[in-house]
């Protein structure tokens, strides 16, 4: 779908945009849900069009044309893949995570979700780490809380991201290479690396009573 429709819809009348909305044959899925999201801007949609409108939206196969997907394109901005966001989430744990997540809200001009990620990201960066001295006697397999905290941002960016993500990539828009992703993965192993030596030394002051 050509990028300036959004712009040619803006210029139709409510009778035109509700004939392009049920037009199967000369628009896309797409342009359908461009067309039906200025109807319902001026006016209340109808319950069939409603229907319609929720057909497209939860068609998993179709890429659509949001307002931050609209944006981030126009802007040229790039953004980190899903694949990528987990690859990197299991090298470097929940900063990563939070900077790549954060990264695309950014580019999609969701300035607020960007922070609110950022301070789930730290929050979870240091239930990690008390976790992981809390349960340090439990015999869990080395890669058990890489594990966790990938699934749950699984979880996470496919229930908020995924669907401006592969629209995004489908209408043309670039992502960074594998070479950044590992490049962050590592720099966020490090710097998590850090915070466990610097808790430790903590404790150990602590136990010792000379922070007292």
């Amino acid at each position: 779908m050509k990028v300036n429709f959004q712009e040619i819809v803006k210029q139709k009348t409510d009778k035109e945009l509700a004939i392009i909305s049920k037009d199967y044959v000369f628009y896309s899925e797409e342009e359908r849900l461009v067309a039906l999201n200025e109807l319902e801007l001026r006016n209340s949609l109808t319950k069939e069009l409603l229907m319609s409108k929720e057909d497209i939206e939860t068609s998993p196969e179709i890429p659509i044309m949001t307002e931050q997907v609209l944006e981030a394109i126009k802007s040229t901005k790039k953004i980190y893949k899903d694949r990528a966001i987990w690859v990197g989430t299991f090298l470097g744990g929940p900063l990563v995570a939070g900077y790549f997540i954060a990264e695309n809200f950014k580019a999609f001009n969701e300035i607020d979700k960007a922070r609110k990620t950022w301070n789930y990201a730290v929050i979870g960066t240091l239930l990690i780490i008390c976790g992981a001295f809390l349960l340090r006697d439990v015999n869990f397999p080395n890669q058990f809380l890489p594990f966790l905290y990938t699934l749950i941002v699984y979880f996470f960016v496919e229930k908020y991201q995924i669907r401006n993500i592969s629209s995004y990539i489908a209408l043309g828009g670039k992502s960074f290479s594998w070479w950044k992703t590992i490049a962050v993965g590592l720099i966020g192993f490090a710097i998590t690396a850090i915070l466990v030596i610097v808790f430790i030394i903590l404790l150990y002051f602590i136990a010792n009573g000379e922070l007292n």
